[in-house]
């Protein structure tokens, strides 16, 4: 059984009051089934049924004590169950802590309602805006473009839809060092091929927010940010605007875009030039 089938059996399992009140009883120590049974009206068959799902789901075990099998509370799938919830935790209060920013709640902290002060980039194409649509939505595209010069993208993993994930993984590598940068986010609007918008949070290899100033960057720097990107046909081509919003305007991470769209720009005219 992987650990996504543990996950999803425990919380299955879990799913019912029953079985979460049994779980509980078994958290101050063994017990009989019918010493479990006693608080419910139901039938013993009936509590018997829920043990079994539990037993199941590797919650519990049943051993022999003298003359009773006694059952057991199994903690190895309730610290699966923890740290699964500790990873989404984490996120959420990202998103609580950048909503009191984006109100005012921490003094010091740039609003972020100050759009004026963002990174908005435009730049024409001379591609379709289909391809550069796929540009920004197709990872093995996005790979070939993203990032500041001298950093590779070796992993990105888009589940491009409302409510849909995103990690990119960038890596650099010089005589004197490596290093590697996360990021994470959900698609808050897909409109192909016109309008695209996701949030962007640092996190590690496994996707868990961490703190942008665990990473070096300023106290003013919010935990998440938002990419919105625009599309249009001009004569042919396609206008792109870009607004990262969090990210101030002449910041190294504005420089960082700017990298990347020339690149985007150069890897966009050699696929033409396959095409024609």
């Amino acid at each position: 059984m992987t650990k996504d089938d543990r996950l999803d059996a425990a919380f299955s399992a879990l799913a019912h009051p029953a079985r979460r009140a049994i779980l509980a009883q078994l958290a101050q120590g063994s017990a009989s089934v019918n010493a479990l049974a006693e608080p419910f009206d139901m039938t013993l068959p009936a509590v018997s049924k829920h043990i079994r799902v539990l037993e199941r789901a590797g919650l519990i075990s049943r051993q022999k004590d003298a003359q009773f099998r006694l059952c057991k509370l199994e903690t190895a799938p309730i610290q699966e169950i923890a740290s699964w919830t500790e990873r989404y935790r984490s996120i959420w209060e990202a998103r609580f802590d950048t909503l009191d920013t984006l109100f005012g709640g921490h003094e010091g902290k740039r609003n972020m309602s100050e759009e004026n002060t963002w990174v908005r980039i435009e730049r024409v194409f001379d591609a379709p805006i289909d391809l550069v649509w796929k540009l920004w939505t197709d990872p093995v595209l996005f790979k070939q473009w993203y990032g500041p010069n001298g950093m590779s993208v070796p992993t990105a993993e888009m589940d491009v839809r409302v409510g849909g994930t995103r990690k990119v993984g960038m890596a650099m590598q010089t005589p004197e060092r490596s290093m590697e940068m996360w990021f994470t986010g959900v698609y808050k609007e897909v409109s192909a091929p016109g309008r695209l918008v996701y949030t962007e949070s640092m996190c590690d290899a496994d996707g868990t927010i961490i703190s942008p100033q665990s990473m070096g960057m300023p106290e003013s720097f919010p935990d998440i940010t938002e990419v919105i990107v625009e599309l249009s046909e001009v004569d042919g081509k396609t206008r792109m605007v870009m607004v990262h919003v969090g990210v101030g305007e002449g910041t190294a991470g504005a420089g960082g875009w700017n990298q990347a769209f020339d690149k985007l720009a150069a890897f966009a005219q050699s696929l033409g030039d396959e095409r024609s």
